[in-house]
Formats: structure tokens, C-alpha cells, sequence
């Protein structure tokens, strides 16, 4: 493994995501003229055409190191390395197309082949926003990063956690149609996820959390008169993890405890699916983070989609991207 001659040695490698998206312009404003340019080697898969626009469009300087592969020696700090995909030159922001898919697959593909090959010491990835049916219509079927990763890795389980200001919230189920959710909640696999939260939770961030638990049904079943997989799943799990030494309650009815401020008492939310807190999540917070846990490194990514209807007009916000690349950093994985 090469050597890295710079007194910064930590590497943060980003996918460039959908180059018709806002992806290549919140990359730019997120590390034009922040400190955090001099605290890692920022390197970036992309076409350096695409990244150029984007620097164009938001008005910003930031310093390009463009190369044709991955190297030590001659990755540089205070600037943004580019391993150079010349794919996308003639895209235009805002104009998505089955070629826009397959360019944002082509820089997510080589970014695993990077890691992969161990010619550098990266333990952290953040993925910028793509669109899964352009990928999925234009290359093959893709439901998301977070599972493209895991079998690429060959990992049996990962974890969709996200981070805001607040707390983590976890969701037990993920990009499974809404039908099948119900099923999907079993005792044994929530206490094993739920320890492996706790875990990360514990490691990240050297606290031990608190940890509400939400129901599945409205009411949280009502005692048993909506639904049973509380009592049949949801409960039983809490008390094996209580008993193994989690500070752990619920099940909550999810309808009222985004709203109530003893959602402040806790470090760790667990909800049963997708579309359960998401909404209420980035309804509340601006800018929160989605993290991967399981694979060999950290996955990050900003918590929204490549927008495509305000790419390339410079309004952009990166306000979620800056967050992780935070988050990166202060979790010790670089």
C-alpha cells in the first residue's frame, strides 16, 4: 500500500452521483473555502468537465487536482482530487436521461472498485444523489446504495440509520413495499439490530444512548386492538433488551411522539418503516444524514434526492452534505 506523504493522510472518497442532479454543485459549495479541506484528502469520482460546470454555476473557487487514477503520492489536500471519469461532458444539469443513470453508476461502481482493491486505507464513502429508475432502466436493477453496497461487500447485514442534530433514528425496515412490513418484524432481529445500533451509537459517538422503540400500529395496537405485532414482536424484543443491559422503552404510538419534546430524552429512535418518520424527520430537521452501518467502512450520504428540477441555477443547498462530511470526520473513520 502506497504511502501518503502529506502530514493529512485520511482519505474521504464521494461518489459524484446523478452529474444532471444538484450532486456536483452541493460538492463544490461544500468544500469551497471550509477548514475541513485541510483535514482530509477529498477525492471525488467524476468527470472533472461536470465539476468544473458546477464551480461555474455556484460562482465559487475551489482548487482541482485532476488525476487519471487513484494514487498516494499524488493526492493533495486544500483542494478537491478528481480520479477523472470523462463520461458526462456533454450533460446538462436539470436534463436527466438513461445516460445520466448510467454515468452515476459508472462513478459508483469504480468508487467500490477503489475501496476494493486496498491500494489505500478508506474507511469512509459518501454517495451523492442518483436516481434508482434511471440506474435500474439504463444498467440494472438498483433499490439503493445502501443495498448495492451490502452485496457488493458480501455483508449479511446492514443498518439504515439517520443522523440529526437530535437523535439516530433507525429504521428496522427499509425499501420493501408497504404490504410486506408487517412480516418483516421479527423479535430475534430486532434485538440483534437494535444491539448493533446501540453499538455504533457507543462508538461514534462515546456515550451510551437512550432508546425509545415505536410501535407498528396505530396506538401503538391499543393494547392489542389494532394489530398484535406489537405484542407478538415489538414488546418481547424490549424486554430482552432491557434485560440485556439496553436503557431501552416503548413501543411508542408514532403519531404523537415526533411532536412531544420527550423525543429530546433520547439518543437512539427506532422505527418499524420507511415512510413511518421519514417524512416527520425532514419535515422537522434541515439537513439530516443517511449512514450505512454494517459494511467495512462508513456510507454516508445527504438526505435527499438529485433534484433535478433546481440543478444547475446555483440555489442549491448543501446544508446535509456539509453534515456528513462533519460527521466523516468527527467519527473517527478517516
Amino acid at each position: 500500500m502506497p504511502k501518503l506523504t502529506s502530514k493529512c493522510k485520511r482519505i474521504l472518497l464521494y461518489s459524484l452521483g446523478d452529474p444532471a442532479g444538484i450532486g456536483p454543485e452541493i460538492l463544490v459549495k461544500s468544500l469551497a473555502g471550509r477548514r475541513c479541506l485541510n483535514s482530509a484528502f477529498h477525492t471525488v469520482v467524476a468527470d472533472k468537465r461536470v465539476v468544473s460546470k458546477a464551480l461555474s454555476v455556484s460562482g465559487l473557487s475551489l482548487k482541482l487536482n485532476v488525476l487519471d487514477s487513484i494514487n498516494a503520492d499524488q493526492l493533495k489536500n486544500s483542494c478537491l482530487n478528481i480520479i477523472d471519469v470523462s463520461n458526462a461532458g456533454k450533460t446538462e444539469f436539470g436534463r436527466p436521461s438513461l445516460n445520466t443513470g448510467r454515468f452515476s453508476f459508472q462513478y459508483l461502481k469504480e468508487s467500490v472498485q477503489i475501496i476494493k482493491r486496498r491500494q489505500l486505507n478508506i474507511k469512509a464513502l459518501i454517495t451523492l444523489p442518483v436516481s434508482k429508475e434511471l440506474i435500474s432502466n439504463s444498467v440494472a436493477c438498483f433499490t439503493g446504495h445502501t443495498e448495492y453496497l451490502q452485496k457488493e461487500f458480501k455483508v449479511k447485514k446492514v443498518l439504515m440509520v439517520f443522523l440529526t442534530p437530535e437523535f439516530f433514528l433507525y429504521l428496522h425496515t427499509r425499501h420493501i413495499p408497504l404490504k410486506n412490513v408487517a412480516n418483516s418484524i421479527k423479535s430475534k432481529d430486532l434485538v440483534d439490530s437494535i444491539e448493533k445500533i446501540a453499538c455504533f451509537y457507543n462508538e461514534s459517538m462515546s456515550a451510551i444512548p437512550k432508546i425509545a422503540v415505536l410501535g407498528l400500529n396505530p396506538h401503538a395496537s391499543d393494547g392489542g386492538l389494532i394489530g398484535d405485532e406489537e405484542s407478538k414482536n415489538i414488546i418481547p424484543a424490549v424486554a430482552i433488551l432491557k434485560k440485556n443491559g439496553l436503557d431501552i422503552s416503548g413501543p411508542y404510538p408514532a403519531d404523537g411522539f415526533f411532536r412531544n419534546t420527550n423525543r429530546k430524552k433520547y439518543q437512539i429512535v427506532v422505527s418499524m418503516y420507511h415512510d413511518q418518520s421519514l417524512p416527520v424527520l425532514k419535515t422537522v430537521f434541515d439537513g439530516t444524514v443517511n449512514c450505512t452501518v454494517g459494511l467495512p467502512f462508513l456510507r454516508l450520504s445527504p438526505d435527499h434526492g438529485p433534484a433535478y428540477d433546481i440543478a444547475g441555477k446555483g440555489i442549491a443547498n448543501p446544508v446535509s452534505l456539509n453534515r456528513a462530511v462533519d460527521y466523516a470526520l468527527r467519527f473517527n473513520a478517516l
